[in-house]
């Protein structure tokens, strides 16, 4: 079936190639987006090649730079081709989509697309692609650390009335987690409230890992202002959307334990720790270490390429300092000797882990405890 109806495609181009004007390549299109749909990315740049023939209007030009994405040319040859689309025609239809092209095309060339995101934004203010243009410049101020420039750059993204619904999902999402950044960089409550508002429409998306993280993110919040109960209802919302993937449901269960914790249930703390510790694979401790570290994203690329910053990775220790935290929550119920056996396990097994302080403290206490019973 899908041979025939590569046939028939291939047919209409004797057609197109000579009936086609210049300016009117929508037919063009939509049979080649289909052969390309169906892997034939050859057949269809060669649809285009022979439907634009000689034409050089902006639709022509543009749709050059698609033949050369069709036919894997070099990325800088493609992003030339889409600049010179902005350049000659600035003010064709085609002009502020080429631009967003060039702009993607030099970000995965590893150059600096800044320069290019600025100028769509400032040259087709309003439009989809510019709400585009945004949500890149919030990333980039990010990844260059300034977070105040990332929050404004999300929230313009995300208030444009052109802007496509998955940008704008994605920008309510980065815009909640950079105010949380904001947080634990100016430690202003305020930030929080507003990561809770800017998250809070992302968790009815259709797409789940987004909805995933924005409850994740709201969880966090919510803790973070000590009401563990808005926080449970969060974490409890990540199970029901995604109980099948086993990262977010870890963090969940992990974070539902922690909702325990700060509602000073002890027993019922320590067993939901458990939860979590028995969900990680592995019979000891060191070995689900390793198998949560190896599953949390971005770690293994990132140790190949720079350990270090792989090792500082946040969420990295989550094994250890669950069972830390199960050892507090003994101690608190009562059962010193449980605990104290878990904050020596943990010393002789995770010696230069993050939280060491907090073993050492839970090591004391224990022993504190041992002594005035005595």
């Amino acid at each position: 079936m899908k041979t025939c109806s590569w046939i028939l495609i291939l047919l209409a181009v004797v057609s197109l190639g000579t009936a086609v004007c210049a300016g009117d390549y929508d037919q063009a299109r939509s049979a080649a987006e289909e052969l390309s749909r169906a892997g034939n990315k050859t057949g269809a740049a060669d649809l285009l090649e022979a439907a634009i023939g000689t034409h050089t209007d902006a639709d022509a030009e543009w749709l050059r730079g698609y033949i050369g994405l069709l036919r894997n040319a070099p990325a800088s040859e493609v992003m030339n081709q889409f600049l010179k689309v902005a350049d000659t025609f600035p003010g064709s239809n085609r002009a502020a989509d080429a631009l967003l092209r060039a702009s993607y095309l030099r970000d995965k060339l590893g150059d600096d697309a800044r320069q290019d995101w600025e100028r769509l934004v400032t040259s087709y203010p309003g439009t989809r692609e510019a709400a585009e243009g945004l949500h890149q410049l919030g990333h980039c101020a990010l990844r260059h650390g300034d977070v105040e420039l990332a929050i404004s750059r999300f929230e313009q993204s995300a208030a444009l009335s052109e802007v496509d619904v998955d940008v704008a999902e994605d920008s309510r999402m980065e815009l909640g987690f950079a105010y949380i950044s904001q947080y634990w960089k100016t430690l202003d409550a305020g930030c929080l409230g507003r990561a809770a508002k800017a998250l809070e429409p992302v968790t009815r998306p259709a797409n789940t890992q987004r909805a995933i993280r924005a409850h994740i993110g709201r969880g966090e919040v919510f803790l973070r202002l000590g009401l563990p109960d808005p926080a449970w209802a969060e974490y409890k919302a990540v199970l029901r959307l995604e109980s099948a993937e086993p990262y977010y449901r870890r963090i969940a269960l992990f974070e539902l334990a922690c909702c325990e914790y700060q509602n000073e249930r002890w027993a019922q703390s320590a067993a939901a720790f458990d939860t979590f510790l028995a969900d990680v694979p592995g019979t000891t401790l060191t070995e689900k270490d390793a198998q949560w570290k190896q599953a949390r994203p971005d770690y293994a690329r990132l140790l190949t390429v720079n350990p270090e910053r792989a090792n500082a990775l946040c969420g990295l220790e989550l094994v250890p300092e669950a069972a830390c935290w199960k050892g507090k929550a003994l101690l608190k119920a009562g059962r010193v000797s449980d605990a104290k056996a878990i904050a020596d396990d943990l010393t002789t097994r995770f010696p230069d882990m993050r939280l060491g302080y907090e073993v050492r403290a839970l090591q004391a206490a224990c022993n504190a405890a041992i002594g005035e019973g005595e």
